[in-house]
């Protein structure tokens, strides 16, 4: 399972652009690609899910590979953990 460790609120949301997708929780934001942001909606609504639940509701144009590289790239950046 993958846990976001924000605390709530959290917010998502989307830059003027619209080429970046922003969060902000626990005092700081970030700011991620576009492509970032289906993935990130799933964590902050549900706080803890599988990679199965990320795949299901990320649209089709994102493959695993890219999920995969998301999911690593916010627990570099210390927003998720894995847990049991």
């Amino acid at each position: 399972m993958i846990r976001l460790l924000l605390n709530r609120p959290t917010e998502l949301g989307t830059t003027s652009d619209y080429q970046h997708c922003e969060v902000v929780g626990n005092g700081s934001g970030w700011r991620f690609p576009m492509f970032y942001k289906p993935v990130l909606q799933v964590l902050i609504t549900r706080r803890l899910c599988s990679i199965t639940d990320i795949l299901n509701a990320a649209p089709k144009d994102l493959d695993r590979d890219a999920i995969r590289n998301i999911v690593t790239d916010l627990m570099f950046r210390g927003l998720l953990a894995i847990c049991d």
